[in-house]
């Protein structure tokens, strides 16, 4: 899978990456595709900017597995 690319998001969804990224350290793209099977990304700071990241057809899980920060 080629990379993608954080900056293809609208602005709030890259903040809403960013903090998660922050928070949760080097592990956080696994911990993100956790958070979006439970449900627990919408308690995150910017959480509905997580769901609507998992939500839309262009990134969600595909596009989470192969963007870069």
């Amino acid at each position: 899978m080629s990379n993608r690319s954080i900056d293809e998001l609208p602005a709030d969804s890259r903040e809403a990456i960013l903090v998660f990224a922050a928070k949760h350290g080097r592990t956080w793209k696994a911990k993100l595709g956790i958070a979006w099977g439970n449900g627990s990304d919408t308690r995150e700071p910017l959480g509905h900017a997580l769901r609507d990241i998992r939500n839309n057809p262009a990134w969600g899980h595909a596009w989470l597995d192969g963007v870069k920060l």
